[in-house]
C-alpha cells in the first residue's frame, strides 16, 4: 500500500512539474519531492519505495525546463565555482569507480553506481535551481508548498518517537529490525524508532527544514508564518529526539550565525523557539520513551561535554580511524589520488584500517573514497559558496540579504555536523537527504543573487 501511495504522490508531482511554464514554478514540487524518503524510513519496510520519487522528479525537472537553466548557467557562469567543484566530483568519482571496479574491487559495482548517480545528480540540480530565480510570487508559492510538506513530515515524527502512533516494529520494518538490535533490549514497537529513522537522515534534514522555516518565519505574516513557527519548532526537536551529536553541534553552531546576522529584535522570538523544542524533549524523555532508550539518548548528549564518556565506542573508534587512515594514504600512492572507490569506504573497514564501515566525517569520508582530489573538491565546493554568500549578505534587497543569511547559517551549520558524519553530501540512504540539501542550498542561493524585481517589499508582507 506504501509503495502505491509514494508512486502515485510522485506521479502527482511530476506532471505538476511538467505543467510549469516556468522552471520556478516547478521548484517547490522538486524540492518536496525530497522529503518523500522520509516517513518511508520512519516507517520501516517501506523505505525502499522512498528512495526514488526525487530521482524521478528531477529528471523530469530537466526535460521540462532544462534548455533554459544550462542557457542561463553557460551565459551568466552563475556560481561557477561551487557548480565546477560539483561537476569535478562527478568526473572524479566516476573515474574511480570504473577504475576500482575493473582492477581493484569488483564486488563494489552497486556502490560505485549508486554514488556516481547521486554526484551527477547534484551537479544536474544546482544548475537547475541557480537558474530558477523565482520571483516574489513563485518564491511565496514554492514556501507554500515545501512548508506544507515539511509541516506534514514533521507531525508523522513526532507522533512515531512519541509511541502515539507506533509506525515501527518488526510489523513494518521486518525481522532485520530485531537483528540490528545486537547487545541491547529486545525490539519493541515502541523502541524501534532508533532504527527506523535513520538517525542522520532524519537529523540532517531537519536542521535544512528548520533553517528554511526560520526564513518563511521572516519573510511572510499571516497564516503561513505560523506554519513556519510550528514548523521550526518541531524540526529542531526532530534533530534533538534524533540524538545525533553532530546534528546537534552543527544546529547550534548555524543558529549562532544566524542570530548574529539576524536584527536584535528576532533574538527573542528564537530563545522563545529553543526554549519550546527543549520542552518538548524534554517532555519526550520524562513520559514517553522507555527507560533504556532515555539512558541511551542521555548518554549520547553528555558526550557532548563529558570527556570521560568519549574513551570508548564511537568517539575513539572515529579518532582512532582518522589516525589510521591519515597515516595509510600517503604510503599508498594509489588509495591517496583515487580513494577506495566512490560509495566503498568500508573497503578500508574489510582491510583491517578502520574500524568503522562508513568515514563519519566527510572530509576524511571523501578522502577515503575519491583520494586527495575529493577532499579539495568538497572544500573547494564550500569555499565557493561561503564567499559568495557574503558579498549577498550586503545587498541592497532584504530577501536576498534574508536568503543569505539563511543559507550561510545552513552551510556553515553542515560544514561542523561533517565533522562528525558524512554531512556534507552522501553515500547510499543519505543520497536522498544530499539531494535536498543540495536543492535548498542552491534555491537560496539563487534568491541571494537577486530576485526579478528591485522593491525591498517584494513580499508584500516582508518587515
Amino acid at each position: 500500500m506504501l509503495t502505491y501511495l509514494v508512486l502515485f504522490i510522485t506521479a502527482y508531482l511530476v506532471f505538476k512539474i511538467l505543467r510549469a511554464q516556468r522552471s520556478a514554478d516547478a521548484t517547490g514540487y522538486l524540492l518536496v519531492s525530497g522529503l518523500i524518503p522520509l516517513p518511508m524510513y520512519i516507517i520501516g519496510r517501506g523505505a525502499d519505495a522512498g528512495i526514488f520519487p526525487i530521482d524521478v522528479c528531477l529528471l523530469a525537472y530537466f526535460l521540462a525546463h532544462g534548455r533554459h537553466a544550462f542557457g542561463y548557467f553557460i551565459e551568466r557562469r552563475a556560481l561557477a565555482g561551487g557548480i565546477g567543484a560539483l561537476f569535478g566530483f562527478s568526473v572524479l568519482a566516476t573515474y574511480s569507480g570504473i577504475f576500482n571496479f575493473i582492477f581493484i574491487d569488483p564486488s563494489a559495482l552497486k556502490f560505485y553506481a549508486f554514488t556516481i548517480v547521486k554526484f551527477w545528480e547534484y551537479a544536474l540540480l544546482a544548475v537547475l535551481l541557480i537558474a530558477s530565480r523565482p520571483d516574489s510570487a513563485q518564491l511565496r508559492r514554492i514556501c507554500v508548498i515545501v512548508i506544507g510538506g515539511i509541516l506534514i513530515y514533521e507531525i508523522l515524527h513526532v507522533l512515531h518517537i512519541s509511541g502515539i502512533v507506533p509506525l515501527s516494529g518488526e510489523g513494518y520494518f521486518g525481522a532485520r529490525a530485531a537483528d540490528a538490535q545486537v547487545g541491547e533490549s529486545p525490539f519493541t514497537d515502541k523502541t524501534g524508532w532508533f532504527l527506523t529513522s535513520y538517525r542522520v537522515v532524519i537529523g540532517g534534514t531537519a536542521s535544512i527544514s528548520a533553517w528554511l522555516s526560520l526564513m518563511i518565519f521572516e519573510a511572510y505574516r499571516g497564516r503561513i508564518k505560523a506554519v513556519a513557527a510550528a514548523t521550526a519548532i518541531l524540526s529542531v526537536f526532530s534533530v534533538l529526539a534524533t540524538s545525533s551529536r553532530s546534528d546537534i553541534v552543527g544546529l547550534a553552531v548555524g543558529a549562532f550565525v544566524f542570530a548574529v546576522l539576524a536584527p536584535a529584535r528576532r533574538w527573542g522570538v528564537y530563545a522563545s523557539a529553543a526554549v519550546a523544542s527543549a520542552v518538548l524533549y524534554a517532555a519526550l524523555l520524562a513520559f514517553f520513551l522507555p527507560p533504556v532508550e532515555k539512558a541511551s539518548a542521555l548518554d549520547r548528549m553528555s558526550e557532548l561535554w563529558n570527556p570521560q564518556l568519549r574513551v570508548e565506542g564511537d568517539y575513539a573508534d572515529r579518532s582512532f580511524d582518522r589516525a589510521r587512515l591519515l597515516s595509510y594514504l600517503p604510503e599508498h600512492p594509489r588509495e591517496l589520488l583515487i580513494g577506495a572507490g566512490p560509495g566503498n569506504f568500508h573497503w578500508y573497514n574489510a582491510k583491517g584500517i578502520t574500524k568503522n564501515f562508513f568515514g563519519h566525517n566527510s572530509y576524511l569520508h571523501w578522502t577515503g573514497e575519491l583520494g586527495i582530489g575529493g577532499l579539495l573538491l568538497l572544500l573547494a565546493w564550500c569555499i565557493s559558496v561561503f564567499l559568495f554568500l557574503m558579498k549577498r549578505l550586503r545587498s541592497r534587497s532584504l530577501i536576498c540579504q534574508l536568503a543569505a543569511r539563511t543559507c550561510l547559517a545552513l552551510v556553515i551549520g553542515r560544514m561542523v555536523a561533517a565533522w562528525g558524519a558524512e554531512s556534507l553530501f552522501g553515500t547510499e540512504g543519505m543520497g536522498s537527504y544530499s539531494l535536498f540539501f543540495v536543492g535548498v542550498v542552491y534555491l537560496l542561493l539563487s534568491v541571494a543573487s537577486g530576485m526579478d524585481v528591485t522593491d525591498n517589499r517584494l513580499l508584500g508582507h516582508f518587515e
